[in-house]
């Protein structure tokens, strides 16, 4: 085990832990697990799904003839970047 500290140098001591990281990550990844980027957009999406559940309810309750088809833009489902051929 390399003993590295503040002192010694901090990019040594950078460069060491990012490398772990990498590795930590490449692990975790071989073994079927997401990465950090898709499980934060997975959670995002179950959050505004969750809330737009709450906002038709809350709809219905307050009209039962409300119109669910249009609502909030914050609880819209996300523009997908387009592709560039």
């Amino acid at each position: 085990m390399w003993l590295l500290t503040a002192r010694a140098g901090s990019k040594a001591l950078a460069a060491r832990n990012r490398l772990g990281g990498l590795h930590r990550a490449a692990f975790w990844r071989a073994l079927g697990f997401p990465n950090l980027v898709r499980a934060r957009a997975a959670l995002a999406n179950k959050v505004r799904l969750r809330r737009l559940e709450e906002w038709k309810r809350e709809e219905l309750r307050r009209t039962p003839y409300a119109l669910l088809d249009d609502p909030p833009p914050e609880l819209r489902a996300p523009a997908k970047p387009r592709r560039r051929n």
